[in-house]
Parts: structure tokens; sequence; C-alpha cells
């Protein structure tokens, strides 16, 4: 198995009063469940994976976060299925 990524984001509102934050992000990830496989068997194309997440995370107070981002998902074996993800989380 081998897997990574990199995101980078940034806060649009960190220059203002607001106490709000607005951070658009993407992120780049590549996973691969069966990178090696055992004598006799072949590995499945369609688990080497690379998905481009695209989004916004909004903060309007500092214990709660909504997100939405869009992921792209293509597969060695072209059957990647693109997904619209939406989230609410907060700290307590």
């Amino acid at each position: 198995m081998l897997g990574w990524y990199v995101q980078a984001g940034y806060d649009l509102l960190r220059d203002s009063r607001s106490a709000h934050q607005l951070i658009p992000y993407v992120r780049y990830e590549r996973v691969n469940t069966q990178r090696g496989v055992a004598a006799g068997f072949s590995a499945n194309p369609a688990t080497d994976l690379t998905i481009t997440s695209i989004g916004a995370a909004w903060k309007p107070l500092p214990q709660v976060i909504l997100k939405v981002g869009y992921q792209i998902h293509s597969t060695a074996a072209d059957t990647g299925v693109n997904q619209l993800n939406g989230s609410l989380g907060w700290l307590f």
C-alpha cells in the first residue's frame, strides 16, 4: 500500500476585522491499496487512485466549520466517480 497527499489553503478574511474565516483549498492525493501483491496475483488497476479536491471552509465561529468540496477521482482502470461533499464540524 502507498499513499500521500499535499494540500494548500489560504484564509481570505485574514486581514479583515471579521472573526470569520473563509479558506478555499485544493488537495492532491495518490492512493494505491494494491501497490504490491503476492506472487500469482495481479493488482486491480481500480485501486490505483488519484483524487483532486477543490473546496472551501467557512468558520463563522472559532468552534464551528462548514465545508463544501468537489472531488475528481481518477483510477488506472478509468472507473473513478467524482463526488460533491458537504460537512459541518464543531469543537466541544
